[in-house]
């Protein structure tokens, strides 16, 4: 009697529920996934790559994710609901017994979910293997350069000891100095960024006479070296 008697909202509001919940328990399962792959391809990756520091799962993902778990719940659940709402309490009955047989546009439907869910799941699983491609592509690049018997550490001297020029000079002189004198090293040298990393360095090209405004003439991208 409790479940004939059910307002719409009763019926409503526990179908859609249900669905918003396997929706983001979904979306958190593959955030974790997600956290672990990323932190396998990083892992894996060559030490050399450029911005490899920055590649993580941002506070923009895991908002979209999250955007997308409860749309596709919603959008998941919001059908089924509305159909429970629109059933006859006979009919319900009668769709229960063994005899019954669901109608041709419940199943046309529900074949209709079905397959739109197996196409977006293909379609996220081609597009996972051809980023994965990409990126093992991309580590595997002929670089131009050789960098075996090379190494490469990023320093930054503290502002507050080394205010001046001078003094930083002198301390990558030195540094240079004693860093060539240990055994198996070859040659050492300073520069202001890595090949392949971005450019922090940067000038605006001006010839005599120039009269455009600073922010319209060219911008020329330079390594320092020592």
């Amino acid at each position: 009697m409790n479940s004939i008697a059910a307002s719409t909202g009763h019926l409503f509001r526990p179908i859609l529920t249900e669905s918003l919940l396997i929706a983001l328990a979904g979306g958190a399962l593959g955030v974790l996934l997600a956290y672990a792959g990323v932190r396998v391809l990083v892992n894996a990756a060559p030490v050399d790559n450029p911005r490899l520091n920055e590649v993580r799962v941002s506070l923009t993902t895991l908002l979209f994710a999250f955007c997308v778990s409860a749309g596709c719940g919603i959008l998941c659940g919001l059908w089924p609901a509305i159909r429970a709402t629109g059933v006859q309490p006979a009919d319900a009955l009668r769709s229960g017994s063994r005899s019954a047989t669901e109608g041709r546009a419940r199943l046309r439907s529900r074949e209709w979910l079905v397959g739109l869910e197996v196409a977006l799941s293909t379609v996220l699983l081609v597009v996972a293997a051809l980023l994965g491609l990409s990126f093992f592509r991309v580590t595997n690049v002929e670089r131009g350069y050789s960098v075996d018997r090379m190494l490469t550490a990023d320093l930054t001297l503290p502002g507050s000891r080394y205010q001046k020029n001078e003094q930083r000079a002198l301390f990558h002189q030195r540094a240079l100095e004693k860093i060539e004198t240990l055994p198996g090293v070859r040659s050492a040298a300073l520069i202001s960024s890595l090949p392949l990393k971005a450019q922090i360095w940067g000038d605006v090209i001006s010839k005599e006479g120039e009269t455009r405004p600073t922010a319209e003439r060219p911008l020329a991208h330079f390594l320092l070296r020592e």
